[in-house]
C-alpha cells in the first residue's frame, strides 16, 4: 500500500530503491563517508540516493553513457565519471585526496568493474557487490584484497526493507523524478521492451502505466 503522496511511478521504483537501501545497510554507512557507485542504470542511482539519505559525505558514481551520469548529476552525485573518457582510478584518486573512497557498491555487474570495486577502494574499506557479473567464477586479486584489509558484502535484492523504503519516499527527503526517463501505455508495452534493450544511452527507468 502507498500512501496519498506517492503515485505507481514512485511505487514502480521500490523494488530497486530497497535493493540500495539494503546494501547501504550492509555496509553499516558511517555519515560523512565518501561513496563511489560503480554503475548508473536505476539500481545504482537507487544506491547513491540510499547513501545521500543514509548521510554520506561525497557521492561519485561511475558509468559509460552520459546521460545516466547527467542523471546523477540531478540526483545530487558530487562527482560523475565516464570510463570512456579516462582514467577511473586517476579521477577517484583526484576526488579522494589519493586515499579512495570509504564504501564502493558495484551495481553494474560486469567482472571489470568486480574487480574494480577492490582496487578503488581505501585501505580498510567496504565494497557491496549488488551486480550480477556475466562471467562466474569471476576473477579477483584476493592478495589485493588482503592487503587492503576490505570488508567485502554481497546482497541479493533486499531484505524486509519495502516498508522503510516507502517511508523514506513519501518523506520528501529522495527525489525519484529524474529517475523515470520513458512512459508507455499499456497497448505499447513491446515498444518500451524494446526501448530498454535499444536505447541504454537514454534509457534509465523506463514505466509501463496500466
Amino acid at each position: 500500500p502507498l500512501p496519498e503522496n506517492l503515485g505507481y511511478a514512485e511505487g514502480a521504483l521500490m523494488e530497486p530503491l530497497a535493493v540500495g537501501m539494503h546494501a547501504v545497510r550492509r555496509a553499516r554507512l558511517v555519515p560523512g563517508c565518501t561513496v563511489l557507485v560503480l554503475g548508473g542504470g536505476p539500481i545504482g542511482q537507487l544506491a547513491l540516493l540510499a547513501a545521500k539519505a543514509a548521510g554520506a559525505g561525497r557521492t561519485i558514481l561511475v558509468d559509460l553513457e552520459d546521460r545516466r551520469l547527467e542523471v546523477a548529476s540531478r540526483l545530487g552525485a558530487d562527482i560523475t565519471i565516464n570510463p570512456g573518457r579516462g582514467s577511473v582510478s586517476d579521477a577517484v584518486s583526484a576526488a579522494t585526496g589519493g586515499e579512495g573512497p570509504d564504501l564502493v557498491i558495484e551495481a553494474a555487474g560486469t567482472a571489470a568493474t568486480v574487480r574494480q570495486s577492490i582496487e578503488l577502494v581505501r585501505r580498510g574499506g567496504a565494497i557491496v557487490w549488488i551486480g550480477l557479473p556475466s562471467e562466474d567464477p569471476c576473477e579477483v586479486s584476493a592478495l589485493q584484497a588482503i592487503d587492503k584489509e576490505v570488508d567485502i558484502l554481497g546482497i541479493f535484492r533486499y531484505a524486509n526493507v519495502y516498508p522503510d523504503a516507502i517511508r523514506l519516499a513519501a518523506s520528501g527527503k529522495i527525489n525519484l523524478a529524474p529517475l523515470v526517463t520513458h512512459r508507455f501505455p499499456l497497448e505499447e508495452a513491446r515498444r518500451a521492451l524494446d526501448t530498454v534493450a535499444e536505447q541504454r544511452s537514454s534509457a534509465v527507468k523506463v514505466l509501463v502505466e496500466v
